[in-house]
């Protein structure tokens, strides 16, 4: 559940969170990365920061625009939290529908989760994400093909042989 800070932990250090996350300095003071999932909330200067800059009205060209920069952005993620160990918060205005639909797109890359699945977790962690429906289900649903499709083909070239052991972890 979100404290006052607005933030919900979804794992240890990797949080979602909203713009009345970033305005709480106690809190901002345990977080290295900031994920602005917004295109005109201003970004946190005194940490490194990232901005995905995307518009929650529903437009196709808002769902093209998160498509098109999910790898990139996942990437970023999954290079702080995972490889540099650092504590990532990921926001948007409310924290329910462009913040979420990235970290959805996190869980989709590091355990290979439906986008039906990537939901169902993090509303069990914060119920009041993609409240009224998944706004940005096309785009989770692109990235997870995209990344399947991507994920096969390395393996077919590079003749992997990955067992599968999905939700364990999760």
């Amino acid at each position: 559940m979100a404290g006052d800070h607005g933030a919900t932990e979804i794992f240890p250090g990797l949080w979602l969170g909203s713009y009345k996350t970033i305005q709480d300095p106690e809190f901002m003071a345990d977080i290295d990365v900031v994920f602005n999932c917004t295109k005109n909330l201003p970004m946190v200067f005194n940490k490194k920061s990232f901005r995905l800059p995307v518009d929650d009205n529903l437009q196709k060209v808002e769902i093209d625009m998160m498509s098109s920069l999910a790898a990139e952005i996942v990437f970023h993620i999954h290079n702080e939290y995972a490889t540099n160990r650092k504590r990532v918060l990921i926001h948007c205005y409310a924290g329910r529908q462009r913040s979420a639909a990235v970290v959805a797109m996190y869980l989709i890359f590091i355990y290979g989760l439906t986008p039906r699945d990537a939901v169902t977790f993090i509303r069990s962690r914060r119920p009041e994400a993609f409240a009224g429906g998944v706004n940005f289900l096309e785009s989770i649903s692109r990235f997870r093909r995209d990344f399947s499709n991507r994920c096969k083909t390395a393996r077919m070239v590079h003749n992997i042989r990955v067992p599968i052991a999905i939700g364990a972890s999760v």
